[in-house]
């Protein structure tokens, strides 16, 4: 089963590729919230796969990325 463009969508506005952003991605029980540059209004909101309660969190850079995190926090 194919999920293209259904967890991924672009941001408006659109963050500078070449500087540093910030993203909020709150997990909730049901489904998951990123908000991007401290925005009050989501920039994706996606149904959870599962229903887990615990466990690790993943974080997916995207192709050919290197990915750099800073101040990451990760709170109950």
């Amino acid at each position: 089963m194919k999920k293209n463009g259904e967890y991924e969508k672009a941001v408006t506005p659109e963050p500078d590729p070449n500087d540093w952003f910030h993203a909020k991605i709150e997990v909730g029980e049901k489904e998951v919230k990123v908000f991007v540059n401290n925005s009050a209004k989501p920039s994706l909101v996606v149904n959870k796969l599962n229903d887990r309660k615990t466990g690790t969190i993943g974080l997916w850079t995207g192709e050919g990325s290197g990915g750099e995190f800073a101040n990451l926090t990760i709170t109950q």
